[in-house]
């Protein structure tokens, strides 16, 4: 175990596609895989397979209320020992990460952060734990992030400016 893979909010109640553009929730967290961009789904499906391959751990964080994580990443991890999921109330996540990977022992010096919303919940779970592992290294691969529905990769802009951050292009683990 080198590294901890953290997959922020890829649940049903969150669509990716353009044409379920919101602000927020649907309030629906039954899975239907049109509302989930292909091209994302594929790129985190890759870092977590490649992690399960490595034995490095990987976290599922997932907001309160909105579903589980979708089948398409959740069904991979069936029979994961090294696998954990957390609950969070809020956009960041950083708490809820940091006390599971403690709890797990899982390795804390390099994490590799993915998922939805890049400019909401990846962007204060990465802020929040950029902020209270400053030791570690985080990357962020920017073909497995999104923002919604606007694409791939976007929402980014202020990741760099924290010390121990760094966007990958593509997602290389």
């Amino acid at each position: 175990m080198r590294q901890t893979l953290v997959v922020i909010d890829m649940q049903a109640g969150f669509p990716t596609t353009p044409e379920f553009k919101f602000k927020g929730s649907l309030g629906d967290v039954t899975y239907d895989e049109r509302r989930h961009d292909p091209e994302l789904t594929k790129a985190i499906r890759r870092l977590v397979a490649a992690n399960i391959r490595e034995g490095n751990p990987i976290v599922l964080v997932e907001y309160a209320d909105e579903g589980r994580t979708i089948p398409p990443i959740y069904n991979m991890l069936k029979g994961y020992k090294h696998r954990a999921r957390c609950s969070k109330e809020n956009d960041g996540g950083s708490d809820e990460v940091i006390r599971t990977i403690k709890r797990r022992k899982f390795p804390i010096g390099k994490l590799i952060v993915c998922g939805i919303f890049a400019d909401y919940c990846v962007s204060a779970t990465v802020g929040g734990l950029s902020r209270k592992l400053p030791k570690s290294k985080i990357i962020v691969p920017k073909n497995a992030i999104m923002s919604c529905g606007m694409g791939i990769g976007v929402g980014t802009r202020n990741y760099e400016k924290r010390h121990n951050v760094k966007i990958r292009k593509p997602a290389r683990m």
